[in-house]
């Protein structure tokens, strides 16, 4: 089975690149890519600092890619840059019991305990978890690869999660939604880039992976087999195209790109703000920088060698500021290693892919593929977007967000939401009993989706969420039917032709139009389904048409039509659920009487009899059926009304089963053959049972056989 296509973002400070890959087995292939730069600084170290600008730039990507690739992009995989990033470990243990296997839904549900708890150290600040990278697992105490598949008493994960201030995330977000995307996976750049570029099997080394883009400096650490620790740099390439901006008197677009042709030999030629023009050898304006460079170098040689304790074995740079001239070495020099310990890597270093369009190759392209990866194979993050009053709410997808978790990112406070509640009534919704509030008063009113909730009612991607603080002693107010549920008719088209289908709703039994007051105790029932719309479109009638008949005086009935439903091409039933949008086809089909045959149980008509260890199965011919007074033939159609009746009293003989032997041993005709029955001489006259053994003997036979 195919995997759906991935659609990745790396919206940069300078650039923005999208593609769109899919795995093919162990490999990757990229489908199509397109890269744009930020007309204006809409970007600055990492952050979002003009979102509609960042959103024009993301729009033209997306049709771009849409165009290439011949499909709709709806969900997108995005990275966070590490600004103001925040590194928490946390451990998490569960017991399993050695009769269960560790699957990978117990394993997720273990490491979102361990994330939930790293969460909890961080009080009072409003962080989202970007990402984690698993440390170690342990069985029974004792570290171990992978958990997935394993039995044991006790499982536990030792896990780095990574955490960015809300602001960050939520503009990322922001930036998808207006472009028309959900968010299919979040995570952090510097473990997007580690997992594409330095896989499992490379971090036994003790490796720096630094990312060196235009606004922030990522830094992962890898040793032992896991990644152990994050870090980030708020400075990179834009901190070298300042410094030759302020030397040079350029705008920052002209110092971006003489920065870019410092990589090259020679003259570089430019024009500064005042309109003078320059000419100098790119060894010198090198220079000229060169203190921005050396700044940007112990940054990160001091982060690198904080965390590490000690100079790496060697160091990986990725990124388009890792291009700068002389960086490798000076970081070499930084860190205390060799220049040939310190190296610019690119896409050609991760071996999964099947093939890298030229404008993806190079450092800057590593990240980008990480991030396509990541959302297939690496922990992140989805978010869900809910409304609450109209205001845009971005929360992590923890697998059961509640409308608590959404309010109190809103703003409310406790006491709003345990205001003391007013007057409540009974009432029973599709059998179910909840009780609901029979007014305002004093009580809280929380509506998700136009429903009836708590603070504890599940929400989901798009939910709108209203509350209702009514003021202390405001008059109540009755409970109405559209209250608790929602009636507004969904569209749909049956047979060709479009409608729209409101709910079949019915109160203590009796079919309800339109909205009305509710009373304790009221059953409320509400059918959505192709059922209740095939009633409202008169396709239904009183019943099925049907055949009735009597076997050994049980009644049955058999149907002479058939409702035949697809919904969207899809075979369906009178139960399914309506959402809206269904193309749905219902005809009637008329189906022929049954023969006496189709109304018998399964092996009625049948014995199995053991012929020479054989097993054989053989019609029983002395199997008799009555339609009213007369024997007849299976194949006899039933009537309506008949009587039937099956006369079991008349026994198999060798005689009767003669005639399916010889189908069986076409040669019994011919040869001079013995029959015993359970071991004695048959005649044709000799009873057969389904646990009789038959056996059929030649004259031949040895004569001990034959006695």
């Amino acid at each position: 089975m195919s995997v759906a296509p991935i659609f990745a973002l790396d919206i940069g400070t300078r650039n923005v690149i999208g593609l769109v890959a899919r795995p093919e087995g162990e490999r990757w292939r990229v489908l199509a890519m397109a890269v744009r730069e930020h007309d204006e600084r809409a970007m600055r170290d990492g952050q979002i600092h003009d979102i509609p600008k960042v959103v024009r730039v993301v729009r033209e990507i997306k049709r771009e890619l849409e165009s290439a690739c011949g499909m709709s992009l709806s969900r997108v995989a995005i990275a966070a840059a590490g600004r103001a990033l925040q590194t928490n470990r946390a451990r998490a243990s569960a017991e399993v019991g050695l009769e269960h296997t560790i699957d990978k839904e117990r394993l997720r549900v273990l490491e979102l305990r361990a994330i939930q708890d790293a969460v909890g150290s961080l009080k009072g600040q409003d962080n989202h978890c970007v990402g984690y990278s698993i440390v170690h697992y342990y069985l029974d105490g004792q570290p171990i690869g992978n958990l997935e598949g394993q039995r044991g008493r006790v499982m536990e994960v030792e896990l780095i999660a990574t955490f960015l201030p809300r602001v960050v995330t939520d503009s990322l977000v922001a930036v998808c939604h207006q472009s028309g995307l959900e968010v299919q996976n979040l995570t952090l750049e510097p473990i997007a880039a580690i997992n594409a570029a330095v896989p499992p099997n490379m971090r036994a080394l003790n490796l720096a992976l630094i990312d060196i883009g235009a606004g922030t400096s990522d830094i992962a650490l890898t040793h032992g087999g896991a990644v152990t620790a994050y870090a980030m740099v708020p400075q990179a390439g834009d901190a070298i195209t300042e410094a030759l901006a302020e030397a040079y008197l350029l705008d920052f677009l002209e110092a971006e790109r003489v920065k870019h042709a410092l990589s090259q030999e020679g003259a570089v030629t430019f024009t500064d703000v005042l309109g003078l023009q320059h000419s100098f050898a790119s060894e010198a304006v090198r220079q000229q920088v060169r203190g921005a460079v050396e700044t940007l170098v112990t940054q990160i040689s001091e982060h690198i060698l904080s965390l590490n304790g000690k100079p790496p074995a060697a160091a990986i740079m990725i990124g388009g500021g890792s291009l700068f001239p002389a960086l490798g070495p000076m970081l070499a020099k930084a860190l205390g290693l060799p220049d040939n310990r310190v190296a610019v890597r690119g896409t050609e270093m991760i071996k999964r892919m099947e093939s890298i369009p030229e404008l993806l190759q190079g450092p800057m392209g590593v990240t980008p593929v990480g991030i396509a990866l990541a959302a297939h194979e690496a922990p992140g993050f989805r978010f869900l977007t809910v409304y609450v009053d109209d205001r845009v709410i971005n929360l992590e997808d923890w697998g059961a967000t509640r409308v608590l978790d959404a309010l109190v990112v809103a703003g409310y406070q406790p006491s709003q939401l345990a205001a003391k509640p007013g007057r409540m009534i009974t009432l029973q919704v599709n059998g179910e009993t909840r009780p609901y509030p029979a007014a305002g008063g004093g009580h809280t009113h929380i509506m998700v989706n136009g429903q009836i909730a708590t603070v504890d009612t599940l929400l989901g991607d798009g939910a709108q969420v209203s509350v209702v603080v009514p003021q202390e002693g405001a008059a109540e107010v009755p409970l109405r039917l559209s209250d608790v549920v929602d009636l507004r008719p969904i569209p749909v088209t049956l047979n060709g032709l479009g409608m729209d289908c409101p709910p079949l709703i019915r109160i203590n039994d009796e079919p309800m139009m339109g909205d009305r007051h509710l009373q304790d105790g009221d059953a409320i029932t509400v059918d959505r389904t192709v059922h209740g719309l095939l009633l409202q479109a008169g396709l239904l009638g009183a019943g099925p048409v049907v055949l009735q008949f009597s076997l050994d005086q049980d009644s049955h009935e058999w149907p002479l039509q058939k409702l035949d439903v697809t919904i969207n091409g899809d075979v369906a039933t009178l139960a399914t659920e309506l959402q809206g949008g269904e193309v749905i086809e219902a005809k009637t089909r008329h189906l022929p009487p049954p023969s006496i045959k189709d109304v018998l149980a399964p092996g009625c008509l049948e014995l199995n009899v053991r012929v020479n260890d054989t097993w054989l199965t053989v019609e029983n011919p002395s199997l008799r059926v009555i339609m009213g007074t007369d024997v007849v033939p299976v194949s006899t159609p039933v009537t309506n009304g008949a009587r039937l009746s099956v006369d079991r009293s008349q026994t198999l003989t060798v005689g009767g089963l003669l005639p399916s032997l010889q189908l069986v041993y076409p040669g019994l005709d011919d040869e001079d053959v013995l029959i015993t029955v359970d071991g004695k001489y048959a005649d044709l006259i000799t009873e057969v049972t389904p646990q009789s053994i038959v056996e059929l003997l030649t004259e031949n036979a040895p004569a001990a056989q034959r006695a």
